[in-house]
């Protein structure tokens, strides 16, 4: 049985930036078959890769980071769209070093 993971998908999508309403306003980009969002996660906008900018831009849209679960398995179903840039595993974040 696969299992889910927490992912930190980043997305090309409109109108979901600060001040936004949140993910109840979120463009088709975010409504991917098998990627349960975390609701209390606001989305983030992020600064797009130099290589997309100017299609981004040109289309009207912007970049944001969700945080949602998804099966391990359709990880790279989901990388493979055109309307996500990039996922990353949402790993703890710990100190590190000594005293």
């Amino acid at each position: 049985m696969p299992m889910e993971q927490r992912q930190l998908p980043k997305a090309r999508t409109r109108g979901l930036g600060t001040g936004s309403p949140g993910l109840e306003s979120a463009s088709p980009a975010l409504d991917i078959e098998g990627l349960e969002l975390d609701r209390d996660y606001e989305p983030v906008p992020t600064t797009p890769l130099p290589e997309i900018a100017a299609s981004v831009e040109a289309a009207g849209e912007e970049v944001v980071t969700v945080r949602g679960e998804i099966d391990e398995e359709r990880i790279a179903e989901l990388e493979a769209r055109d309307d996500v840039v990039a996922v990353w595993r949402d790993t703890p974040v710990e100190p590190f070093g000594g005293p």
